[in-house]
């Protein structure tokens, strides 16, 4: 058996199938802050995982011959992307979001590239083109830059350090989840990845609500799902960031190296901002309309790069 996951070449289609998904991701925000009146943030991403069983099961029994073909490994990549991704990664985030700047989270969440450059190294064993690293410090810098509303550094003080726990968690679960679900993807089919990574992630979800003490407040809420604005609201989240984002952020990733995917899913940092400008009402400033359009160079200079490496 090879030391590492195969995997198959990767394609220019690829890294732009991540950035899409990763885009979609951002729109979530949205989302979470409405629902965040009601619901704790473990609770709240536990009662997310359970909607969109709606899909996810009979999906996942649809392809049921597939998924119980699995090999220990897969299962094994499957696991750290559900449990490390989906359940402590989304809840991580979520809390990040009740406690701290969210200019101060866009800007930590930019480090996880750094994170999974090193585990995909380590782990996969993947190889980087010896291009890469200047416009991936471009990728960085410009992400950065683009998170920030302003350089007046008194608006970037970090009020609450459990929020800044809660990003670095965050920072450490979706770098990680990156470089396993890259390893999944060489073996697995998207149509068993996507549906068993909610599936086991709302088990996930369950045991952080569990041990928070929080299962007693959740079992009172579940009628509040009934509610139209609320399941409005949730269904939203799972249709437009939710669930459907995963089957595009699958799909890139097997065709995408885990180094240049995660560079990839900085998109999520620049549709987050666009839609606070087209939505809620807060224009991007001009220095963040140049750092987009960094970025966005940037991401597609890493993508061709990256797709030339024989993997």
């Amino acid at each position: 058996m090879a030391a590492h996951p195969s995997s198959p070449q990767t394609r220019w289609y690829g890294p732009p199938m991540v950035a899409l998904g990763a885009g979609l991701w951002g729109v979530e925000t949205l989302f979470r802050v409405n629902l965040q009146q009601h619901f704790k943030s473990d609770v709240l991403v536990f009662f997310e995982h359970v909607v969109s069983l709606a899909i996810a099961v009979p999906l996942l029994l649809w392809n049921i011959r597939a998924a119980l073909a699995m090999s220990r490994r897969s299962f094994g990549w499957m696991l750290v992307s559900a449990i490390v991704g989906s359940a402590f990664g989304t809840v991580f985030f979520t809390a990040s979001l009740a406690r701290m700047n969210v200019s101060v989270a866009n800007v930590l969440l930019n480090l996880q590239p750094l994170w999974s450059v090193f585990v995909a190294r380590m782990v996969l064993g993947e190889k980087i083109s010896r291009k890469i690293g200047p416009w991936a410090v471009l990728a960085l810098a410009s992400g950065i830059l683009l998170s920030l509303e302003s350089f007046d550094l008194t608006r970037l003080q970090v009020q609450d350090p459990l929020g800044l726990l809660f990003v670095l968690g965050t920072i450490f679960c979706w770098g990680t989840a990156t470089v396993a679900g890259r390893a999944l993807m060489g073996e697995t089919p998207l149509v068993v990845a996507a549906p068993l990574r909610m599936i086991i992630g709302t088990f996930g979800t369950l045991a952080i609500v569990g041990f928070n003490g929080h299962f007693g407040e959740m079992t009172s809420q579940i009628p509040l799902l009934g509610e139209g604005p609320i399941l409005t609201e949730y269904l939203k989240l799972m249709l437009i960031a939710g669930f459907t984002p995963v089957f595009f952020y699958f799909y890139g990733l097997k065709y995408t190296s885990a180094v240049a995917g995660t560079f990839c899913e900085m998109s999520q940092t620049l549709v987050a901002l666009l839609v606070t400008w087209g939505v809620m009402g807060h224009a991007l400033a001009a220095h963040q309309i140049v750092a987009g359009v960094l970025l966005v160079g940037a991401v597609a200079r890493i993508s061709l790069l990256q797709a030339r490496v024989i993997q």
